[in-house]
């Protein structure tokens, strides 16, 4: 993956305002987020909305979409009203803790902070960025991914079994990054991968390096075999396949607009048809999506 960072765009930015260029910088990849998905965030020091000073930590709204994020979708949080979170005992079900970060805005007029807000908290880095990367997924989303982790990143990742996002998942991010803190990357299976670093750009380079890696490991775990490789039928000409499109359309779209109107698109590119014709086709097309993103896109 090549980095898209511009030293002349993002030199002379604040803390927040370079947060803001990584950011947008990340939504413009949708192979590490779609829509709405990831979250950012950076510690400074700023005020309370009462108007002392404290440690700020500024984090993507819920819902907000990177590609287009703006300082007006963050919301600051402050810290000293979060880390003691980090030492209580028991759980926090997810009503309890989105009640308690309501109480830790610098502003009450903020957005919601994102459910990973904790995560970001308890992480001493000062720029963290969080993505679902379709590789990642690629990577982890098998019996063998914690493996596979360890064959792509070396002793560089910090590995974290798959737990859903919330009180418990930051506790766990936090102690496996205390007890290999010489990590670069860590990995969420079955989620996705969190970079960090002491400014924007380092946070940014680490995303574009891990994804860089799992790239190229994959290239070489794909050459062992290629699960589209025998097909079940032979692709049909063009002409044909566009044929049966247009006799069939109309159809298809009057089902699907009783409820709610639709337009339909028609591909066949060649991975779509490496993947239909496939003997295995049927098997791959029920394992489901592949990322967090992907299930807000696409539900089960």
């Amino acid at each position: 993956m090549q980095s898209r960072w511009s030293e002349p765009a993002a030199s002379g930015k604040s803390d927040l305002d370079q947060l803001i260029y990584a950011s947008r910088l990340i939504g413009a990849e949708e192979s590490l987020v779609l829509w709405g998905g990831g979250n950012t965030s950076v510690k400074v020091r700023g005020r309370h909305f009462r108007g002392h000073e404290t440690d700020v930590m500024w984090i993507k709204g819920s819902g907000s979409d990177l590609k287009t994020i703006e300082a007006k979708h963050f919301a600051g949080v402050v810290l000293d009203d979060v880390r003691p979170l980090l030492s209580i005992e028991g759980e926090m079900d997810d009503d309890a803790m989105v009640g308690y970060l309501a109480n830790c805005l610098t502003d009450p007029k903020a957005p919601r902070p994102s459910i990973e807000t904790l995560l970001h908290g308890f992480l001493p880095a000062k720029f963290i960025i969080h993505t679902h990367a379709d590789l990642i997924q690629a990577l982890t989303n098998n019996e063998k991914g914690e493996r596979a982790v360890k064959d792509a990143f070396g002793e560089d990742a910090v590995v974290v079994p798959y737990q859903r996002p919330g009180f418990k998942l930051s506790r766990m991010v936090h102690a496996a990054v205390a007890a290999k803190p010489n990590a670069r990357f860590l990995v969420l299976r079955k989620h996705g991968l969190i970079t960090w670093g002491a400014t924007a750009h380092d946070a940014y380079e680490r995303t574009i390096d891990a994804i860089s890696r799992v790239e190229l490991y994959l290239k070489t775990a794909a050459s062992r075999g290629d699960p589209f490789a025998d097909k079940a039928f032979p692709a049909m000409a063009p002409e044909v396949r566009k044929g049966i499109f247009l006799s069939v359309a109309p159809y298809l779209r009057g089902l699907l607009s009783r409820s709610k109107r639709v337009v339909l698109r028609f591909d066949d590119g060649p991975d779509v048809l490496d993947f239909v014709n496939a003997k295995d086709a049927k098997r791959l097309s029920q394992i489901g999506p592949a990322t967090p993103d992907h299930v807000l896109s696409t539900r089960v």
